[in-house]
């Protein structure tokens, strides 16, 4: 069976290893040397293609299961060339219910302002975390082959080290050969350095990530404003109208506290298209 992440996939994880993808899971300690890590992915490159499934891909095992489809299909029908992953930092301006220290820098300051409390391990999860940091490193030398780069975080508006790659791209003039995918959760507003970033890329493709609506989303979202994520979010709408290789979703995590509002999300969403 093949992945293309396997062969051509590149995933800085929060903690600063690398990864093919996002949802692999290594079976061991997860590799923090480039050209270790593209030893790795090689000899499980070689693995996946003589068999159906390898240890490593159980979550897409799992969708392909359940769903009829994973990760893999979606990738394998739409990515050339290298893919880019990257998540720098956990930096965020958010304490999401469903999110964690890992992926929250407020989270992990309020684990931080109250260790007497007893915490998950769930949410509990960055004590020992090493962000990476920007650099011209290695794996900048496969620019000239990469299609794809995805910024995810954290928050990926609020990392500097997001904009120092978008401007270290620009700067190469790679920027029109690579399909741009960004995940926001729509706090930050779009000033003319980023119309300029999504003018410059092949294609652009923004999520917008909303967890219920009005009140309901400033409870499962603290420190949020619903009010400013539709101002945000029509103000995205109306540039994937003007720039033609932009375009804008809405993404909504499936929970519990979100169910009732469910079909009022996805008219929310459709009307943002």
């Amino acid at each position: 069976m093949y992945c293309k992440l396997l062969e051509k996939g590149f995933s800085i994880q929060v903690d600063g290893t690398y990864s093919p993808c996002c949802q692999f899971e290594w079976q061991h300690e997860s590799p923090s040397d480039f050209e270790t890590f593209k030893k790795l992915r090689s000899d499980k490159h070689h693995e996946m293609m003589s068999t159906d499934w390898i240890p490593e891909c159980r979550w897409c095992k799992q969708d392909h299961t359940f769903k009829g489809e994973s990760m893999r299909d979606h990738v394998n029908a739409t990515v050339e060339g290298n893919f880019w992953e990257l998540w720098f930092s956990n930096t965020c301006n958010l304490s999401c219910r469903m999110c964690n220290s890992a992926l929250s820098s407020t989270w992990q300051q309020i684990i931080k302002r109250n260790p007497h409390l007893e915490w998950d391990k769930n949410f509990d999860m960055s004590t020992q975390v090493s962000h990476y940091k920007f650099q011209e490193t290695e794996f900048f030398n496969d620019l000239p082959n990469t299609k794809h780069l995805k910024l995810l975080g954290g928050e990926p508006m609020l990392i500097k080290e997001v904009k120092k790659v978008l401007q270290y791209v620009l700067n190469h003039n790679f920027a029109d050969q690579i399909n741009l995918h960004l995940t926001t959760n729509l706090t930050q507003s779009v000033d003319d350095w980023w119309i300029d970033v999504f003018k410059s890329f092949k294609t652009v493709r923004v999520i917008g990530s909303v967890d219920g609506l009005g009140r309901r989303y400033e409870y499962i979202r603290p420190g949020s404003s619903f009010d400013i994520v539709l101002k945000n979010a029509q103000v995205l709408k109306d540039l994937s109208q003007k720039i033609k290789h932009l375009s804008f979703i809405i993404s909504c995590t499936g929970q519990t506290l979100t169910a009732f509002q469910h079909k009022d999300i996805y008219k929310f969403g459709k009307n943002m298209i």
